[in-house]
């Protein structure tokens, strides 16, 4: 048997001598391995332009040919990828610009430090704004340090700051796959009412058809100053007169992670800040979660929770929302919500 052994040996060891020749019990996979994946080309940059969402200025390319690859591209969507542009788009939008798509994609992740974030109003009863659809699209990309800082502003300048800091009549929006990384959100820290809402995603809404926020997400952050303040959003109402609107609200899977939120007499919470200012609103929370956080509020103990401050006069239902390893006002806490529902139309569900 062990010569056996030794013989078998022996063929294998001499049908492998030759140095060109390989191994050939072993894997084939081992000698002729799957290349590197080549990342697929974002399309950053495009030249020779042939048409822009926008005729009016060259900001937005629609088709033209890729800086990176050379292949020609046709967007469906304004893409933006790099800081410069995102700031141009701020600007524009700030300015009430006509764009000319109302679509946005992020194809990349972004770094915004060193570079002050705007104050955009989507203002449904302006021109170019009413009546449109507004999407911006994350796709899972990242957008870091996002700074904000209106310290000198009132509510009777800005109603909220934030990533888009208010949507106001007939404007309908829908953020997704989306996450902010370093944020900091500064605000006035004058006394009551006057100070404006605080949100990572929108700071103020307000007569609206719709919002939709969905895996989006706040890491490392800080909110400071203002009324009102939540890590998704600030405050929300929606409208009597002359209607009246119904303002729904949709949060899903969403989360605040290890994010401080330092304020004084205001509404604080790790997703919303107020969730119903006015009957007319709607908000739904599902599958979402915050960790980590820092809560406070200066003589504000009854206005501060895990996931809202207050929970206004308007409908708040809670779906499969969790909480861990946060302070309020320095002490552990089991509070979803700091004021509950109060008012004759308020309710507050937790599932």
């Amino acid at each position: 048997m062990r010569k056996s052994l030794l013989i078998a040996f022996a063929i294998i060891f001499s049908l492998t001598a030759c140095t060109n020749r390989p191994v050939f019990w072993l894997p084939p996979e081992i000698f002729n391995p799957d290349p590197e994946p080549v990342e697929e080309c974002k399309h950053i940059n495009l030249t020779e332009v042939t048409e822009y969402f926008d005729p009016s200025s060259e900001h937005y390319p629609k088709t033209g040919i890729c800086a990176e690859c050379g292949e020609e591209i046709t967007r469906d969507s304004i893409e933006i990828g790099t800081a410069d542009q995102l700031l141009i788009l701020g600007n524009d939008l700030s300015a009430n610009n006509d764009i000319g798509c109302y679509t946005i994609s992020i194809i990349d992740d972004i770094d915004m430090t060193g570079n002050p974030w705007p104050y955009i109003n989507l203002d449904g009863s302006k021109e170019p704004y009413n009546k449109k659809e507004f999407v911006i699209n994350g796709n899972g990309h990242s957008i870091k340090g996002l700074t904000i800082n209106d310290n000198d502003l009132t509510i009777t300048d800005i109603r909220g700051i934030g990533f888009i800091s208010r949507t106001w009549s007939a404007v309908t929006l829908e953020i997704k796959d989306l996450t902010l990384i370093d944020a900091h959100i500064t605000a006035s820290k004058g006394s009551g009412n006057t100070r404006p809402s605080l949100g990572g995603f929108v700071g103020w809404i307000e007569a609206n058809e719709y919002v939709k926020i969905s895996n989006c997400h706040v890491i490392e952050s800080e909110f400071s100053g203002g009324h009102r303040a939540g890590g998704i959003y600030g405050y929300a109402a929606g409208w009597d007169e002359d209607g009246p609107v119904l303002t729904d609200i949709e949060i899903n899977d969403c989360s605040v992670e290890d994010t401080n939120f330092s304020l004084t007499k205001a509404s604080v919470g790790g997703i919303i800040g107020h969730a119903g200012g006015n009957g007319n609103t709607k908000i739904y929370v599902s599958d979402s979660f915050v960790t980590g956080c820092t809560i406070s509020s200066e003589d504000g103990d009854d206005r501060i929770g895990n996931i809202l401050g207050t929970n206004g006069i308007g409908q708040t239902e809670l779906t499969s929302v969790t909480f861990s390893g946060n302070t309020l006002n320095g002490n552990s806490s089991d509070k979803y919500c700091g004021r509950d529902a109060f008012g004759e139309t308020g309710s507050l569900t937790i599932k």
